[in-house]
């Protein structure tokens, strides 16, 4: 590699800990001070960079934490599975869509909001 200057600059995280260290290996004996705040910039942006990947792996562990607990708590009765048709008269749809504007839901919605309110008063 016949290098001739060896330098190292500490990749700092936005915590100020050390994450990790840029190594670089010279052909020339001296560095002018342009190059000096050229490696120096470079490792700024790989603390930088190093840091935003730990925020986001943070976030996505939170992320997937939340996500887990949400599916614990699913019932898996609850959730639509089941497609049908039904056919209704026009006197019904009017009905269902006057409800629609009303609610502010789609016609499934209100259908299995009324199977569930028939299902608990029971048989």
């Amino acid at each position: 590699m016949q290098g001739r200057l060896g330098i190292s600059f500490p990749i700092r995280v936005r915590s100020g800990k050390v994450a990790g260290v840029l190594l670089l290996i010279l052909s020339q004996p001296k560095i002018t001070g342009q190059q000096l705040v050229l490696f120096e910039t470079l490792a700024d942006q790989l603390g930088l960079a190093f840091s935003n990947v730990m925020a986001f792996e943070k976030l996505m562990e939170k992320y997937q934490q939340g996500l887990k607990k949400e599916l614990a708590n699913l019932n898996l009765e609850d959730i639509p599975a089941i497609k049908f048709t039904l056919r209704i008269t026009p006197k019904e749809n009017k009905t269902l869509e006057r409800l629609m504007r009303e609610q502010g839901k789609t016609k499934a919605e209100i259908i299995r909001e009324l199977l569930d309110k028939l299902d608990k008063i029971g048989p």
